[in-house]
């Protein structure tokens, strides 16, 4: 999917191009076929995923543009993507690189289990702390994946941010 940028997908939407309820379909298609890919990739192919484009009125945590729910002992993980109309005026999201970080989240469990972390939730600072070594994590993995062997970065799937 080549990148699909904020005045782009307004432009589609306003020539009819494409329904914003089109785009979330795509992307959801586009979002399966690269957890496929990144679940193998990261060492979490043994577990079901299932994939939600929602409104980030619906995401648990305010200001997320993704979360994850797992269950351990199922291998079973919901993770959620904000509708890109709901963060479009805001930010620019690159959707496969918040999928890396929620699937980050499922291979990185064991560390979070090995640190006493299991049955008590992270402390404010230490949240801060996983969710920043997620994001490098992922920013790196994306960048790398997207290099080529002339050095160029290939974008894969960005919503929002300028032409």
């Amino acid at each position: 999917m080549e990148p699909i940028k904020e005045r782009k997908l307004r432009k589609w939407i306003k020539e009819g191009k494409i329904s914003s309820d089109e785009f979330n379909d795509l992307l959801q298609e586009k979002l399966v076929e690269r957890c496929m890919f990144w679940g193998d990739v990261l060492g979490v192919c043994d577990w079901k995923f299932y994939l939600r484009i929602t409104r980030i009125a619906d995401m648990i945590m305010d200001g997320c543009v993704a979360e994850v729910a797992y269950n351990d002992e199922l291998a079973k993980a919901h993770i959620s993507i904000c509708r890109p109309c709901d963060f479009l005026r805001t930010n620019s999201r690159d959707t496969e690189q918040e999928l890396i970080h929620e699937l980050l989240h499922v291979r990185l469990r064991r560390l979070v289990i090995s640190m006493g972390f299991m049955h008590k939730p992270l402390n404010a600072i230490q949240n801060v702390l996983m969710e920043n070594v997620i994001d490098q994590m992922s920013q790196g993995i994306i960048d790398m994946a997207r290099t080529t062997d002339k050095g160029v970065i290939i974008p894969v799937i960005i919503i929002g941010g300028d032409d």
